[in-house]
């Protein structure tokens, strides 16, 4: 695996090892079970009007995705919140919060988007945190102006972040933005978790577009979705992953003109894919289970 220059990250020596994925996996799987349980119980059941969001408990109305966070100071895991997000678009940057799950209300019909960001400290449309989600929601990042780095959800330190039901998308028509439909700790992050589901991924674009990068011992779960690579200036990568990561792709479409998943050498570095179908070219040492 050569890294794409478009992808240059900070030199960092590759960490000893990375999670062990069946106590990662069980972990993340404890939490994702949490929060269907917590956003079945407390998601508001009124209907929402178009750009509302309301938080509960509480049952306050905000503007704006960003307000309602805002308004947040307690959350912790005895005391979650959800955040219903109603029709329409939210143009802004989220920051997600410990112990907050956001609920849009479709794809299609809950969108978020932002513009690319030029210092890659700060990419991302959506930002993840530990112990957040993200559920029922259309994510888009586009080439802004000035440039940058167009990055959909951005996951740097996040132990136990759950997409569920979304739809991502990073996009550059010029073709020469770096871009990623979901990045994780590939910026001075390490030993993110992160489960998507039922969800479809797609970068679209850019001088090398990826659709999932997994760096610096951070551990992925994909499940029932998809990913995609598509156009750019050279061929895109469905799937990647380096520094002692790994990546678990089940029942899913994974798709890359360069590389539909590829690794780096290290062999603590691990790819596997279950019952998936795969377009495009296989990198050695990546795993693959019919």
């Amino acid at each position: 695996m050569t890294e794409p220059e478009s992808h240059a990250r900070p030199k960092r020596p590759s960490p000893e090892r990375g999670p062990d994925p069946a106590e990662a996996k069980k972990q993340l799987d404890a939490f994702v079970a949490d929060v269907k349980s917590t956003v079945a119980r407390l998601k508001s059941n009124r209907t929402l009007g178009a750009n509302a969001v309301v938080v509960d408990p509480g049952g306050h109305t905000f503007p704006t995705i960003g307000a309602a966070l805002a308004s947040i100071t307690d959350a912790s895991q005895k005391k979650q919140y959800v955040v219903s997000i109603g029709p329409g678009t939210y143009n802004e940057v989220v920051t997600c919060k410990p112990w907050v799950f956001l609920a849009g209300s479709g794809r299609g019909q809950t969108i978020i988007a932002a513009p690319s960001q030029t210092d890659p400290a700060k990419k991302g449309t959506i930002r993840a945190s530990s112990h957040s989600a993200i559920q029922d929601s259309t994510v888009q990042a586009t080439r802004g102006p000035a440039g940058g780095f167009v990055v959909a959800v951005d996951c740097q330190n996040a132990v136990d972040f759950d997409i569920e039901n979304c739809e991502l998308m990073a996009s550059d028509p010029t073709n020469t933005a770096p871009l990623n439909a979901i990045a994780i700790d590939d910026w001075m992050g390490t030993g993110s978790q992160i489960n998507i589901a039922y969800t479809t991924v797609t970068a679209s674009g850019g001088a090398v577009p990826l659709a999932i990068n997994v760096y610096y011992a951070a551990y992925a779960h994909g499940t029932e979705s998809k990913f995609i690579a598509q156009g750019g200036k050279n061929p895109g990568w469905g799937g990647a992953a380096a520094d002692t990561s790994t990546f678990l792709v089940e029942d899913s479409y994974v798709e890359g003109a360069g590389y539909c998943l590829v690794r780096d050498n290290n062999p603590k570095t691990s790819i596997t894919a279950n019952h998936c179908q795969l377009k495009g070219p296989v990198g050695p040492g990546v795993v693959v289970n019919p």
